[in-house]
């Protein structure tokens, strides 16, 4: 069985305390910052490897196309609800699969996700058990996931310069660094890259326990106000 490592759902001890203000000032920024307005619309390209070429990635043909559609109720908290449509000209099906996500108490990016716009499935969810997907401006966070495989050690890094399908960001990273825990296994690292008012520009997913790496690409993008 193929495991990917993705988001982390584990929750972060802060002994920092901030004030009330300093929070809703932080959770406002936040909010600006992954613009989840409904409207606001990402298209982006997948690339990937193969078996015979691990070390390249290239163009697999899907194409993602992501737009908050509205705002939907998940126990009594307010989620964006995102539709992602992933097509290839290569041949003529349509995938499609949602996306529910909101800003937290402590400006962090939280998701559910679901193949199919689903009330039936919004309604079995508690809202504090959304998967972690980025965590914002919260550059002291850090979390640890295990499994079967090994150790994911979450963490926030400084802002850096970016360059993806030839624009150029400031992306605030959040990476995933796997350690093996049996011997002749790769030690590997995903990356979720966010640029502050725009969103997700650049991801890497690896495969845990073989060669597979998918890369999801900003192409273009429109901000609802």
């Amino acid at each position: 069985m193929s495991i990917v490592a993705g988001l982390s759902s584990c929750s972060h001890e802060d002994d920092n305390e901030i004030t009330p203000t300093e929070q809703q000032t932080e959770l406002q920024s936040a909010q600006k910052a992954f613009n989840l307005n409904v409207g606001s619309e990402w298209t982006y390209k997948k690339y990937e490897n193969s078996e015979a070429s691990p070390n390249t990635l290239t163009f697999s043909g899907d194409t993602d196309h992501v737009k908050v559609e509205s705002l939907v109720n998940i126990g009594g908290v307010s989620f964006s609800k995102l539709k992602h449509t992933i097509t290839n000209p290569a041949d003529s099906d349509v995938f499609v699969r949602y996306e529910y996500s909101r800003i937290d108490e402590s400006g962090h990016l939280v998701s559910f996700y679901h193949n199919t716009d689903s009330a039936e499935y919004l309604a079995t969810l508690n809202p504090k058990s959304a998967a972690l997907v980025h965590p914002g401006s919260d550059s002291a966070y850090n979390s640890v996931a295990r499994n079967y495989y090994g150790t994911i050690d979450y963490a926030a890094y400084p802002q850096v310069p970016m360059s993806v399908e030839g624009k150029d960001y400031m992306v605030i990273p959040y990476k995933g660094t796997f350690t093996a825990a049996r011997a002749g296994a790769t030690n590997k690292t995903i990356e979720f890259n966010y640029a502050r008012n725009i969103g997700l520009v650049q991801s890497v997913s690896k495969e845990l326990n073989g060669n597979y790496v998918s890369e999801d690409r900003l192409v273009s993008y429109k901000l609802a106000p």
